[in-house]
């Protein structure tokens, strides 16, 4: 079957100290198999150069609101720290750095493995622990659409996968699937998650990116130009996509025996 008709992640189950998240409305088409797998650990999954999709890719952009991140990650854990700050939420340390000084740090950081464990130095009052459940989705949702809304080479990505399923390959069963692409090289992460899509998690950040690549088609459609006046290009940091062998090239997660992702859009 090439159309996943009933995608099983459209819930959100919370862990350990976390409710269930509050779900934005999503209204992508059903999307088609196989999946795209990726992981902010490896630079390859799938088969392909997937790094790109994950939020610990330096793709630097201006928010709306005129604030500088290098990556979406640093954004996404800056407006975490922001809900400790509003909730007067607890540290984790009582010896630690306060929910203002984590947030600034977050911001001074240049290394995404450590804006991630920035955010989780602190933790929630049930106050915090509400607004977040609440808006954590729609947080992954809105540093999503800033990074393809405004990275031109990002977005071609993106849009080069057509309506293939894409699911983030992690141990967090709420922004992924629960199962970690363990050894890309030879599939066996990739075979092992697919055999047990059942018990898969809400995958957050596969459904943001997929949400994101509808509304960019949907823009699109209406102006092809609409994005060329938001792209913002700062290649000095992104070594990997402006090196030629790593720049999109269309067809790249065609798959033999499926419907080519060229044809999957236009459908």
């Amino acid at each position: 079957m090439n159309v996943v008709d009933d995608v099983p992640y459209g819930r959100s189950e919370g862990t350990r100290d976390e409710l269930p998240c509050v779900l934005p409305q999503y209204t992508y088409p059903a999307p088609y198999q196989p999946t795209i797998h990726f992981s902010s650990s490896s630079r390859c999954c799938s088969g392909q150069n997937t790094y790109v999709f994950s939020n610990f890719h330096a793709a630097p952009y201006y928010s709306d609101e005129g604030v500088y991140y290098w990556c979406s990650e640093q954004e996404y854990q800056e407006g975490k720290a922001r809900y400790h700050e509003q909730y007067k939420s607890t540290q984790s340390d009582p010896n630690g750095p306060t929910y203002s000084q984590v947030r600034q740090v977050i911001m001074n950081e240049t290394a995404a493995t450590r804006l991630a464990s920035a955010g989780r130095s602190l933790s929630m009052n049930d106050a915090c622990k509400q607004a977040w459940a609440e808006n954590k989705a729609h947080l992954l949702l809105q540093v999503t659409r800033h990074k393809y809304y405004k990275c031109r080479l990002e977005r071609q990505y993106l849009l080069g996968t057509g309506n293939r399923e894409i699911v983030e390959a992690t141990k967090d069963r709420i922004c992924g699937t629960g199962y970690a692409d363990k050894n890309a090289a030879d599939m066996e992460g990739y075979r092992h998650a697919e055999s047990h899509r059942d018990k898969w998690g809400s995958n957050l950040v596969g459904c943001s990116l997929m949400q994101v690549r509808h509304e960019l088609r949907q823009k699109m459609a209406l102006n092809p130009n609409h994005f060329d006046e938001i792209n913002e290009d700062f290649r000095s940091y992104n070594g990997l996509l402006k090196h030629p062998q790593h720049a999109f090239v269309e067809g790249t997660f065609d798959v033999a025996g499926s419907v080519d992702c060229q044809q999957q859009q236009e459908r």
